[in-house]
């Protein structure tokens, strides 16, 4: 008689358990997140403002020349992901459009024909001699 006794309140314990983690998972259910839509809107394009790059030896270095050797680019067609390479005393340099050369010298746009580079408010164009 004890082992039926014992059976039947182990069965009622699991039993409301049971209803418990049912009534849970309905509550759960019922209450699941509402995700509302989005809206970013337009975005407008990047504002650059114009910055100098800070070199403090400016007056002892002479800026005059660019002494890069141009010796490979790659051209996007929208112009955003543009980039080339260039070499100075053995040493390759990526650069991409926005982006300084050394602190020093930003490149403005490459096309198959010139690469321009400022630095000051002094524009370098290189001629685009890759593979030619």
């Amino acid at each position: 008689m004890d082992f039926i006794k014992t059976k039947k309140i182990t069965f009622s314990i699991f039993s409301i358990l049971v209803l418990a983690l049912l009534f849970s998972l309905v509550k759960t259910i019922m209450n699941y997140p509402k995700i509302n839509s989005i809206e970013l809107g337009k975005i407008n394009g990047v504002v650059e403002t114009e910055t100098q790059p800070q070199n403090y030896n400016d007056d002892v270095v002479d800026d005059a020349t660019f002494e890069y050797e141009l010796i490979g680019y790659r051209v996007d067609t929208m112009g955003a992901n543009s980039s080339v390479v260039v070499k100075k005393n053995n040493e390759e340099y990526v650069v991409q459009v926005g982006d300084l050369l050394e602190n020093k010298y930003k490149l403005l746009s490459v096309s198959e024909k010139q690469v321009i580079f400022d630095y000051s408010g002094r524009i370098f164009e290189l001629e685009n001699l890759v593979g030619k």
